[in-house]
């Protein structure tokens, strides 16, 4: 995955992303029988020790599916001989030290794959 990575920096850097249309999308999901919830905070309700003293005002949200994003474990992060316009480039590095999970009640898998499918075309 890494040298993947390195890659298509290194074409998209020159100027000569990768070819359209070529390739596979490949991105991680888990299916779950569990309902999935989501809490509706505005910054508002979180306190200056970054608590929510007043959980009765917050609003729970049952979806379809949700998104979790995590960090990498270090061994995952791009090389550290990677050209110094990425290393210097902390958006870039952000993005590629955290990963993004898909988290999908079982009963909304079809409809999430639908709407995938219309996202990655």
């Amino acid at each position: 995955m890494i040298n993947d990575d390195y890659y298509f920096f290194e074409k998209t850097l020159a100027g000569n992303p990768p070819p359209a249309g070529k390739g596979t999308l490949y991105f991680p999901v888990i299916t779950t029988a569990a309902k999935i919830s989501v809490l509706d905070i505005s910054s508002g309700q979180i306190n200056a020790n970054g608590l929510i003293p007043n959980v009765d005002n917050i609003d729970r949200k049952e979806v379809p599916w949700t998104i979790y994003r995590y960090s990498l474990p270090r061994s995952l992060w791009l090389p550290v001989f990677s050209p110094q316009n990425v290393i210097n480039d902390h958006n870039l590095l952000e993005r590629h030290r955290k990963l993004d999970i898909f988290i999908v009640n079982i009963s909304h898998l079809g409809e999430f794959l639908e709407e995938i499918k219309d996202i990655t075309k």
